[in-house]
């Protein structure tokens, strides 16, 4: 187990497998039907190591806690370049660990960015800041993470 702390509270990241097979394709295919993850793509771009695997999953929900909360004060400030320079680096993080919702909403308020059009930043930041909570409670519910107090 490692604990990560972030805004007050601390997450601790179980170093865990998907299953006893010893093949992490067969072992991903086990949870294909969670929406907005893809765990055979991520597990596949690290060459089956699942201890890597859940610790980055459960740094990237940390980070994306952190840059979620920076772009809502950049919004305040209406700091696009900012917003955008967060969306970019979630949008990539997401992609690489197979985290699809995320990495979508990313792109999508990347997109919409840097096309200029700052009309509908606050509705894709909510929906991004909807998909990091279902991917945290994803990773909650398989055991991958768990909230605790902090030390």
């Amino acid at each position: 187990m490692r604990r990560i702390t972030s805004g007050g509270r601390s997450h601790v990241i179980a170093e865990k497998s998907f299953g006893e097979s010893g093949d992490y394709a067969d072992d991903a295919r086990s949870f294909e039907k969670i929406p907005g993850m893809d765990f055979q793509d991520g597990l596949r771009r690290l060459r089956g190591n699942r201890t890597l695997y859940f610790t980055l999953l459960g740094k990237l929900a940390v980070d994306v806690e952190k840059r979620l909360a920076a772009m809502r004060r950049k919004l305040a400030e209406q700091d696009f370049a900012d917003i955008t320079y967060h969306a970019h680096t979630i949008k990539g993080a997401a992609a690489n660990l197979g985290a699809t919702a995320v990495s979508e909403f990313a792109l999508k308020l990347e997109t919409e960015l840097k096309q200029g059009n700052g009309a509908d930043v606050e509705n894709l930041l909510s929906s991004l800041e909807k998909s990091h909570a279902a991917m945290v409670e994803c990773l909650r519910s398989l055991g991958i993470i768990t909230d605790s107090p902090s030390p």
